[in-house]
């Protein structure tokens, strides 16, 4: 789903696996994306992954692998490092118990 879509129908049927591409040539962020869609497809996942980092395969296939094995719908959204708490917290109001997996970068220097 591009960012601006609009509103987005819910698949009648099981398992789907959305992907928001926030990471086009400017990311914006969940109000981008129209946000009752995006918290009523949510609520209906077991699994999601925030990409706010390099394309790791884990984060593609965690929600990939349980929508084939499992049957449950999936998120994924594709962002930068300064959206990615702001998806967190709308995919955790919407689904307190959603598995979620967030792929981050890690800062410059410092201890690790």
């Amino acid at each position: 789903m591009p960012q601006r879509a609009g509103r987005f129908d819910m698949p009648t049927t099981r398992p789907h696996v959305v992907i928001l591409g926030d990471d086009r040539s400017q990311a914006l962020g969940p109000s981008a994306f129209h946000r009752k869609s995006v918290r009523r497809f949510a609520a209906r996942c077991r699994t999601a992954s925030i990409v706010a980092c390099e394309a790791l395969p884990i984060l593609y296939t965690g929600p990939a692998l349980a929508a084939m094995g499992m049957r449950w719908d999936g998120l994924i959204v594709e962002t930068l490092p300064r959206w990615e708490a702001s998806w967190a917290d709308l995919i955790r109001e919407a689904n307190p118990s959603i598995a979620l997996m967030i792929g981050t970068v890690k800062p410059e220097g410092g201890v690790q």
